[in-house]
């Protein structure tokens, strides 16, 4: 439900890069790393979006925390500590190195990012598909945008 709703709070030149899906405030939310921040996305029944939007250069450090089926992700920013829980353990390993790169060297990890070719922005959308995230007709869309 949130990933339909991700036009409306992405940027014109925003690029998602990966997502996942995670446990914060008592929750399922819907991690999104772009090439510019971090948002995490909850589709309330019947209510409102709630978001939360965490620009990488306000990360000052990453940890994360491997279980036996799921890891967590605990985020040191500029105005305090973010937990997310309940990670897949292959996401939480993508989504630290990220994170790891973005505030390491922010100009470098965003013209990397920027260089990103569409096939592998295809590669993430198919995985979506299969994760079921995303319709087989949402994602004949979304590859014809990328596609251009």
């Amino acid at each position: 439900k949130e990933v339909k709703l991700l036009h409306e709070v992405l940027n014109e030149n925003e690029i998602i890069l990966h997502l996942a899906q995670g446990e914060f405030q008592n929750a399922r939310w819907l991690i999104v790393a772009t090439n510019s921040r971090l948002l995490l996305l909850n589709k309330i029944p019947f209510g409102e979006l709630k978001r939360q939007d965490i620009p990488y250069k306000s990360i000052k450090r990453v940890d994360h925390k491997l279980g036996l089926i799921f890891a967590n992700i605990t985020l040191t920013t500029e105005t305090g500590t973010i937990f997310v829980d309940d990670i897949e353990k292959n996401d939480v390993a993508k989504l630290v190195q990220m994170v790891t790169d973005f505030i390491s060297s922010p100009s470098s990890a965003t013209s990397n990012n920027a260089a990103e070719d569409k096939y592998s922005r295809l590669e993430t959308l198919a995985d979506l598909k299969n994760k079921g995230i995303l319709t087989e007709e949402e994602f004949k869309a979304e590859k014809a945008k990328k596609l251009g």
